[in-house]
């Protein structure tokens, strides 16, 4: 028995050859990071020192978010077609540029633009990254490589937040937070291009279906049951994008009319955003090890926690802790959910040869699901106080009670306000994303069926 699984273990480990494409994969994604997200820690400094408005400043964010999700679905169907070697080099360089230029710019329409091209050539990485990991590694070591990119995502926030805080605290200028990250990934370029070898010759040990039948990139479409697998991925995608991005970008501001933290605390929520992310990959890795790495019944399953936490989130809101807990729990369960989406259902279809593809169209759907959660909640959401006006229940008049709703003075606007419509959309769009995960368990083993 001993012998067995020292054999097993030996098997699937790593040569020595994908160690080191794992490991640059992994740095070169959260490279990307480096160059994206300095943007959440740079932009109050910007309105301030360029003088220019909220307005201007989501011009500046949206920019990016367009140009991503369509170049995702562009980069998806090239990185089936050519190198992902020269895609992923040329696509981080080339941000680092954009980055660094960023730096010099005085106006919102030159950051808007060069933030829009930094968008383009960041969507030119996770498809082909995913190309690379599949072809490179199979069985066994598929799922550990699957698996082990995701935490690109955490390595990538964590390193980001942190560095570009402590940029923003120390030099008190807002190009420096552009500049540093820019040189340190562009040193990591030239280490890309020199260490990186693609070995055309290596094969992936599952058994494709041939490219002269179905071809690339979308030529899985052929297949039959094919198209409503592919339509059903694109839903769950979208459902995927709001609840996350909604999730995600109201969580410190939930905490902060729930608990009324300070603006200074918002260096405590950006620590524990990165914890819950971890939290949330091991999720995913103890549901993959509960299901035997089904990837379409490991969604089913995370969906339907997800639906029962909306769904006491809607009904017990009016008690601030478990506010707190589930809205926790929610953001670990959307980052338990992306690398199945984003990583371990894309590397699934190495098969019919378009992993760049599948990944490509699905990231473009999940960002185009954040457009729209970004645009319903900023509606929905209540319209609460900012000021300094003291504050009053709006039942018993008294300044200090434990009634839930409260007004203020100065401005007549509630203090932290109903959020049950927020709540209740992200319960509307994940039971949504619950009916369509059984569709597609129910319409994937009709596939598989037909391809005994």
């Amino acid at each position: 028995m001993t012998t067995d699984i020292k054999t097993y273990k030996q098997e699937n480990k790593f040569n020595s050859r994908q160690t080191l494409i794992f490991v640059l994969c992994l740095i070169a994604y959260s490279c990307a990071y480096l160059n994206r997200l300095h943007i959440s820690i740079a932009l109050p400094s910007i309105t301030e020192s360029l003088g220019i408005g909220k307005e201007n400043a989501g011009i500046i964010t949206m920019s990016f978010f367009w140009t991503y999700a369509i170049g995702q679905l562009i980069s998806g169907w090239l990185g089936d077609k050519i190198s992902p070697k020269y895609m992923i080099g040329i696509g981080l360089g080339m941000s680092s540029v954009c980055c660094f230029v960023l730096s010099f710019m005085n106006t919102t329409l030159g950051i808007s633009i060069m933030w829009a091209l930094n968008g383009i050539f960041q969507s030119m990485l996770w498809a082909p990254i995913m190309k690379v990991i599949s072809g490179n590694f199979s069985g066994e070591k598929l799922q550990r490589a699957s698996f082990g990119i995701s935490f690109s995502l955490v390595i990538g926030h964590m390193v980001a937040w942190a560095s570009s805080s402590v940029f923003d605290m120390v030099f008190e200028n807002w190009r420096i937070i552009f500049i540093v990250p820019a040189v340190i990934v562009a040193v990591f370029v030239v280490a890309w291009f020199i260490l990186f070898k693609e070995n055309r010759s290596e094969q992936v040990a599952e058994e494709k279906i041939s490219s002269s039948e179905n071809g690339s990139g979308f030529g899985f479409l052929k297949i039959k049951y094919m198209p409503t697998v592919f339509i059903i991925l694109m839903g769950i995608c979208l459902t995927h994008g709001i609840v996350k991005e909604g999730v995600g970008t109201w969580f410190p501001t939930i905490l902060k009319e729930f608990f009324k933290i300070t603006d200074e605390s918002a260096i405590a929520v950006l620590i524990i955003v990165p914890v819950i992310n971890f939290a949330g990959l091991l999720l995913t890795k103890f549901v993959s090890n509960k299901t035997g790495a089904n990837s379409f019944f490991m969604l089913t399953v995370l969906y339907l926690i997800t639906v029962v936490s909306t769904l006491i989130l809607y009904f017990c809101q009016i008690i601030p802790l478990i506010v707190l807990v589930l809205i926790i729990l929610l953001e670990g369960l959307m980052y338990a959910t992306n690398p199945v989406l984003t990583t371990f259902i894309p590397v699934s279809f190495t098969k019919y040869n378009c992993v760049s593809t599948i990944a490509g169209a699905m990231d473009c759907i999940i960002y185009v699901g954040a457009a729209l959660a970004t645009f319903v909640t900023g509606i929905i959401a209540p319209e609460t106080c900012e000021c300094e006006g003291s504050i009053v229940c709006n039942s018993c008049g008294l300044e200090s009670c434990d009634c839930a709703v409260k007004i203020c003075n100065a401005c007549g606007l509630e203090v932290g306000g109903d959020w049950s419509g927020v709540f209740l959309f992200w319960l509307g769009t994940i039971v949504v994303g619950v009916v369509l995960s059984l569709l597609l368990v129910y319409f994937n083993k009709k596939q598989e069926k037909t391809e005994k």
